[in-house]
């Protein structure tokens, strides 16, 4: 049976089709589309029909494929344009991810953006093994913005700023040598305090907070230590004072009976040493040292007094050696006192 004329006519309209079908099936195949060998077998399947110049059945299969193959090769030309900028992303993104995450010291908001990366990367990883380099672009999208977020954390001034100050505090937080005053405890406990806090703060994130506290954990030992200092040269006057008055004190407190009018002044001495022992125990040690000069004074008037009775019972002893001779010879039987004048 002889075939029309027309079946071969129609199908030498579709050879031209058929030749950049087949050239597309071969750019398929060579980006190892998962469709291309079906493709492939349809193409030589018409190819044999042809050769066996089964036109009409060459022409309708083309027709059947050429619907299928347009949306495969539009899709294949999507992925083609995507998978170099997919590979150009991953190339460029993972080399600035792994520094970052190495990064001394990470602050639990660039912990948690890293992982953001991580599960961005690895996203499009999978999107890219499974040939969707569209979608595995879109995702790249996704790590560059976690990358450069991270990368703004990680280079925050504030944060270069803590690291290296973080390092310090223990050298900062030491308590000076020589007297520990109670008065100062409340105020070292919240030195203490404020220094246990300042590494959270930078931890969580809040950089700007914690240099805050760096600064006036700062303050507040310098503060401490100058008053520290201003107690301990308080202190040293008020023991250097006390040290010169108490062997007076003690002098004084043992009144020989001719002092025995004195004793109001001495029993004074005593309660004025009482007040300035107290105030020197509470570390208010210029009221101490008022008081002791208080005392200092008292015992240089006592000192006064206890002269001007030595000098009276000089001139009463003098004036009684001069009278014993007068007396003793009164005393004699017999004998008449001399009548002067």
């Amino acid at each position: 049976m002889k075939r029309p004329r027309g079946a071969k006519t129609e199908w030498e309209w579709r050879q031209a089709s058929y030749d950049e079908t087949v050239h597309h099936v071969e750019e398929l195949e060579a980006f190892e589309e998962p469709k291309a060998p079906a493709l492939r077998g349809l193409m030589d399947g018409i190819r044999t029909q042809v050769n066996q110049r089964q036109y009409a059945q060459a022409t309708s299969t083309l027709d059947q494929v050429l619907p299928k193959l347009v949306p495969i090769y539009e899709e294949y030309l999507r992925q083609k344009e995507a998978r170099p900028q997919y590979e150009q992303q991953l190339a460029e993104q993972s080399p600035r991810l792994d520094p970052l995450k190495a990064a001394e010291r990470p602050s639990q908001p660039m912990t948690a953006k890293a992982a953001d990366a991580d599960a961005a990367l690895d996203d499009a990883r999978a999107k890219a093994e499974a040939r969707d380099w569209v979608a595995g672009l879109e995702q790249m999208q996704a790590v560059h913005t976690a990358v450069d977020e991270l990368e703004q954390l990680t280079n925050d001034p504030e944060r270069a700023k803590f690291l290296a100050d973080i390092g310090t505090l223990d050298g900062i937080v030491q308590p000076p040598g020589c007297t520990a005053f109670q008065t100062q405890e409340a105020d070292w406990a919240a030195i203490a305090a404020l220094k246990e806090q300042i590494a959270p703060a930078g931890d969580s994130g809040d950089y700007a907070g914690a240099n805050t506290m760096i600064g006036g954990l700062r303050e507040k030992v310098d503060a401490f230590k100058a008053k520290h200092d201003e107690l301990e040269q308080q202190k040293q006057a008020y023991d250097a004072a006390l040290a010169q008055v108490q062997p007076r004190l003690q002098a004084a407190s043992a009144l020989q009976p001719p002092y025995a009018k004195l004793q109001p002044q001495v029993d004074e001495l005593a309660g004025v040493m009482s007040q300035s022992e107290a105030a020197a125990l509470a570390e208010e040690f210029e009221p101490a040292l008022a008081l002791i000069n208080d005392l200092t004074a008292k015992l240089d008037t006592l000192d006064e007094a206890r002269k001007t009775i030595d000098e009276q019972k000089q001139k009463f002893d003098e004036a009684m050696t001069a009278l014993r001779p007068k007396l003793d010879a009164a005393a004699k039987p017999g004998s008449t006192p001399a009548i002067e004048g």
